[in-house]
């Protein structure tokens, strides 16, 4: 009786696979408790502004992230932009982020998470151009991120967008 129940212990504690990719999308589960804001400068001067929300779904395996923000350039109409899903891969030993846009393309990113910080490094096509892309994510507080996007140019990372990630209490 004591080895069954010792050994019931044992296995009890080894952790499932569906136990195992919530877990390593836990430092994630800021984004699901409330709405955020995102708002900076690019480069080039021009404002950027964009919210959105994100939630656990299929029984705490993935986190869902809907986006709205600019959906006509030459308008100014804001809208869905893109739908988001986080994963983690446990072939690949990563968290990856799946967005799907607007505009059709379908973008593919890895994700490193912290308690501090959140990198988010991806391709992004430009003029059939491939662009190693990274969104970093920089805990300011719990309610703000310091919110960057980088391009990876001649050797070295250049910041298109510097900005803030604000959370919105609802």
């Amino acid at each position: 009786m004591r080895k069954l129940l010792l050994l019931l212990l044992l296995f009890s504690s080894v952790p499932s696979k569906a136990q195992d990719s919530t877990n390593h999308l836990t430092m994630l589960n800021f984004i699901t408790e409330d709405a955020w804001e995102q708002k900076g400068t690019w480069s080039n001067g021009s404002g950027f502004h964009q919210t959105f929300s994100a939630e656990w779904e299929l029984n705490n395996r993935i986190i869902r992230m809907r986006v709205e923000g600019i959906v006509n350039m030459q308008t100014g109409e804001r809208g869905i932009r893109n739908e988001g899903i986080f994963a983690y891969d446990a072939e690949a030993g990563i968290i990856k982020l799946y967005i799907f846009d607007i505009f059709g393309e379908i973008t593919e990113c890895n994700v490193e998470a912290s308690e501090s910080k959140i990198t988010v490094s991806y391709d992004y096509i430009v003029n059939n151009n491939s662009n190693e892309m990274r969104d970093e994510w920089i805990k300011v507080s719990n309610d703000k991120y310091q919110y960057t996007v980088s391009i990876h140019k001649r050797g070295k990372w250049e910041t298109l967008l510097d900005g803030n990630m604000t959370r919105i209490k609802e």
